[in-house]
């Protein structure tokens, strides 16, 4: 997982590095972002979570990825 601050979005990649995915827009409701920064998976035994602070709009935000 990548934070692209400058889009406003997150990108999740493979680990042969090809892009998977791309969400996220400028806003501030879920799933928007405004300058996205310190991601963190937090893996757990039933789920795996992606923890985004999302800086301008004051906030963490936490998706269940898996």
């Amino acid at each position: 997982w990548v934070a692209d601050t400058s889009w406003n979005r997150l990108v999740e990649f493979s680990p042969s590095g090809e892009r998977i995915q791309t969400f996220g827009t400028l806003g501030r409701t879920n799933t928007k972002f405004n300058k996205p920064v310190h991601l963190e998976v937090l893996t757990r035994p039933a789920n795996v979570f992606l923890l985004v602070m999302d800086s301008w709009n004051d906030r963490l935000q936490i998706y269940d990825i898996g």
